[in-house]
């Protein structure tokens, strides 16, 4: 089996781990997970491949999250099994999750392999190295870039064709969903993107005045006009 291939079933795996109760699918067994954690990282180490069985918990749980946040932000939604089926947003967050677990652990090549492969199926680009907290949403998600200096805070909900922290090779420079932040293009401004109050966003308000911009806590939601 390629490096590829070994990337790709095991991130399935997990995927089927995670949801195999919703979806009443057969039990993914946890050590067949562990023999390809084991495989990917170059290990035989029972205590290394319980830790990261330790980890895989957490991130099922912040999945578990996610699901009920796109089912509470989204009013389209119906079921956990329609979010878990048809949302391309939640298997690239899943894959994001399980990616930055490698990322963190200095694991090389595999993680960019599962975070390339959801990006083909998704449109949705994020970096294994991206911080990004609990309850977290990308509503349809075409054209998302999510980079390696973002840091995205608890209970955020991103829309179609946000590119966040992109800096180029400015890698000291940290962008994070708190900032109060206005982007266009230099073309006539083709493009212009702010955050705004998740909660505080009326029709009558023109998000691309910049006076109407300020900050109100921790819930953001991310706003983009072409």
């Amino acid at each position: 089996m390629s490096k590829k291939e070994l990337a790709i079933d095991f991130l399935l795996c997990i995927k089927d781990f995670f949801f195999s109760d919703v979806l009443n699918m057969a039990t993914v067994d946890i050590e067949q997970i562990k023999d390809k954690y084991g495989e990917i990282v170059g290990t035989k180490e029972e205590k290394r491949k319980d830790e990261f069985v330790e980890k895989l918990m957490i991130i099922k749980e912040m999945i578990n999250e996610d699901v009920e946040f796109a089912l509470e932000v989204d009013p389209a939604s119906n079921s956990r099994e329609e979010v878990i089926l048809t949302y391309p947003g939640i298997f690239a967050i899943l894959t994001y999750r399980v990616a930055n677990i490698l990322y963190k652990e200095k694991v090389q090549l595999f993680p960019r392999i599962i975070s390339e492969y959801a990006h083909s199926l998704t449109g949705i680009d994020i970096h294994p190295g991206a911080e990004i907290g609990r309850r977290f949403f990308i509503d349809h998600g075409t054209g998302v870039v999510i980079g390696e200096t973002t840091i995205i805070g608890d209970d955020c909900l991103l829309y179609p064709g946000v590119t966040l922290g992109c800096t180029g090779k400015e890698k000291e420079k940290i962008i994070t969903i708190d900032e109060i932040t206005l982007n266009h293009y230099p073309d006539n401004n083709k493009s212009r993107s702010s955050y705004l109050p998740l909660l505080e966003l009326s029709v009558s308000e023109d998000p691309l005045d910049d006076r109407n911009m300020h900050y109100l806590g921790r819930e953001y939601m991310y706003y983009s006009r072409w």
